[in-house]
């Protein structure tokens, strides 16, 4: 486990290179949301290679995902998407893309990193 409730599978790059390496207080943060929902969460993506990031990214180097400091959250309805992002501003994630079915989270990332914010996709 990578955390309380993250196994190194959920959090590893997606192309199979077995790149897992998470940011402990991201993690956490992660944990927390996930007690807050009281439910399981799943990751659609989380830590990424840098050749995997560059076929599934618009963000290129600067990606939080990177620097294991990112994490896509599935989400299946509007109350879903609620619940997560609520949850994520509590443990104090201060970066949230909304998307359609999953809620990006990240504590940051590369030059230029602008705090506090939110966008959709």
């Amino acid at each position: 486990m990578v955390s309380l409730y993250f196994s190194e599978g959920e959090v590893s790059c997606r192309c199979g290179c077995g790149d897992a390496v998470m940011n402990r207080a991201f993690m956490d943060r992660l944990d927390a949301i996930r007690t807050r929902v009281g439910r399981p969460v799943w990751l659609t993506s989380a830590k990424r290679c840098f050749k995997h990031n560059l076929a599934v990214s618009t963000v290129g180097e600067s990606s939080p995902h990177l620097l294991g400091i990112a994490a896509d959250i599935a989400v299946y309805s509007s109350h879903e998407r609620w619940e997560i992002v609520t949850a994520a501003v509590i443990a104090g994630i201060n970066r949230i893309g909304v998307g359609a079915k999953f809620v990006h989270v990240d504590s940051g990332g590369v030059a230029p990193y602008v705090p506090n914010m939110i966008w959709l996709y």
